[in-house]
């Protein structure tokens, strides 16, 4: 991902996330630190994407949605809890994010439904598929989350590609 700085952020299977400048060409590399909680959750990267004001927002395999901070060179985490809560994510599995600036949030494709994270209350609404609910997503593996030129929500899922209505 090349975010609005011109910094090529690359995520690996294992060995954490990458970031470089495209100008000096020089990486400045991530992982995960025992004994640090503001390093990345999880060596696994899965997905990158950018919000506004420059948010960098990292996908694990199983350490669950960071959120970079650049002022502080930092990554905060959002984890599932025992609970599943509007303050906690769903699943640790994180497939795909995409930026929705209509609703000024953060959609995160996991392997256990599709969350949204609304910025206004740092909460998440968790969307599950159910057998007794034919408008339900397909699947709750959600492997990809886009948004189109005209706003459209589509969501690829384990059972097909799902048109979301938000």
């Amino acid at each position: 991902y090349v975010d609005r700085s011109k910094n090529l952020w690359i995520g690996t299977l294992g060995n954490g996330l990458n970031k470089t400048n495209l100008k000096p060409k020089k990486f400045r590399h991530y992982q995960k630190k025992v004994n640090n909680s503001f390093s990345l959750s999880e060596n696994y990267v899965r997905t990158i994407c950018e919000a506004p004001l420059g948010t960098i927002w990292v996908g694990t395999l199983v350490g669950g949605l960071n959120r970079y901070d650049a002022k502080s060179d930092s990554f905060y985490h959002h984890q599932k809890t025992a609970n599943v809560s509007p303050k906690s994510i769903n699943d640790n599995n994180v497939w795909s994010t995409c930026y929705d600036k209509e609703l000024n949030g953060l959609w995160i494709g996991t392997n256990n439904g599709l969350d949204f994270l609304d910025f206004k209350t740092n909460t998440f609404k968790h969307y599950l598929h159910s057998e007794k609910d034919e408008t339900s997503i397909s699947d709750n593996t959600i492997r990809n989350v886009f948004i189109d030129k005209q706003g459209s929500l589509w969501c690829g899922t384990e059972n097909g590609l799902n048109k979301f209505d938000r």
